[in-house]
């Protein structure tokens, strides 16, 4: 892909980028005034199996038309609904599973964030092709206490469909403010084009991995831990259920939008079909058993419904290694395969998109 800025500002930029990401880059509730408090005490958390839940809440969607998305982001301190419990949350637009946002290549991005926390913050778009100047994917920027950020986005027609995630990356508080729930997903249309006819306009859905640790009567934003007994939630719920009919195909946005934690997924009796990983379509869809999922990592894959019944969604023990993290088995959602059976659709196993050529690509220096 061509870059449209000088590569020695690009790879400042990056190296940048990535010293500061190994930390973190890792519906409207009614407003409550926060009462002063005393020191916070850690509340314990439950066993990794949770009871099974509410049917799985997809988060709102902001979609561009014509070629522009406009957003307008409020990011403040609120009490919402975290996990089947109300907690003080750091939230967009009042919600701590923010918008979806929607774009497809080559559109422009006007977006307007408004800051009403006691401390600064800032907006970065995780993954996309995307100058890191300016007004646009700019980490240094500082928008502080009551003030408001215009920020102009514009994407090239060559972006690849996927998903990826949008968050804050203000310097020294991008992971605690993560971990607060200052992260959503952003989705690059076009994936589905990719796919055989029948298989274009099959159900979506958005399975956002956010966990989060509990003090007193608020999500914690201090003294983190990465290894650290946590409660693992899709798209804020504790073990939602997720319905599919036997046979159906579905498409399943896998996003890995915490701070720090390793997620290792299993859908039990089943396997994933990738279609994505990390915003880039794959020349040839491949399975598999679980998949791995760092803080920031994504997976787009295809899942068909099994016989009727109940199957779990879980995340596997995990050890990163000695000087690593332990991360314990959970459950984090519930399939129930239900209803009128599906002809399963025959996957697509030969080449699925066309690989990217840099072999002709400008040299920028």
């Amino acid at each position: 892909m061509r870059s449209r800025f000088k590569l020695p500002e690009l790879a400042t930029a990056v190296v940048v980028v990535i010293a500061l990401l190994v930390g973190g880059c890792s519906g409207e509730q009614p407003h409550e005034r926060e009462p002063a408090q005393a020191e916070p005490v850690a509340v314990p958390l439950q066993s990794p199996a949770v009871a099974q839940g509410a049917p799985l809440k997809e988060p709102a969607q902001m979609v561009s038309r014509n070629g522009v998305l406009r957003v307008k982001l409020v990011v403040e301190r609120r009490k919402v609904e975290v996990g089947g419990r109300k907690l003080w949350a750091l939230t967009y637009n009042g919600s701590y599973m923010p918008p979806t946002l929607r774009i497809r290549p080559g559109d422009k991005v006007d977006l307007s964030m408004k800051n009403s926390l006691n401390e600064f913050t800032n907006l970065h778009v995780h993954g996309l092709h995307v100058s890191p100047s300016g007004n646009s994917d700019n980490i240094f920027v500082h928008i502080h206490p009551g003030q408001t950020f215009h920020y102009a986005y514009q994407f090239p027609n060559t972006l690849r469909p996927g998903t990826y995630w949008y968050h804050s990356h203000a310097h020294s508080l991008s992971a605690p403010q993560v971990a607060g729930g200052m992260s959503g997903v952003l989705i690059v249309d076009g994936l589905q084009e990719y796919l055989p006819a029948k298989l274009r306009h099959i159900t979506e859905h958005v399975i956002g991995l956010k966990d989060f640790q509990v003090q007193g009567d608020a999500v914690r934003t201090q003294n983190l831990h990465i290894g650290a007994s946590t409660h693992r939630t899709v798209n804020g719920q504790l073990n939602p259920t997720i319905r599919i009919r036997p046979g159906e195909t579905q498409l399943w946005r896998l996003a890995n939008i915490s701070a720090n934690i390793y997620y290792k997924i299993r859908l039990q009796g089943q396997r994933f079909h990738v279609i994505a990983h990390d915003g880039t379509p794959v020349n040839r869809i491949w399975t598999a058993d679980s998949l791995l999922l760092a803080a920031g990592a994504r997976f787009d894959v295809l899942v068909q419904g099994g016989p009727a019944g109940r199957t779990q969604l879980q995340t596997l023990a995990y050890n990163t290694g000695p000087a690593g993290n332990k991360f314990p088995q959970a459950t984090l959602a519930t399939l129930v395969s239900e209803g009128p059976s599906a002809h399963p659709a025959a996957l697509p196993t030969s080449a699925f998109a066309p690989v990217a050529d840099l072999s002709h690509s400008e040299i920028a220096a």
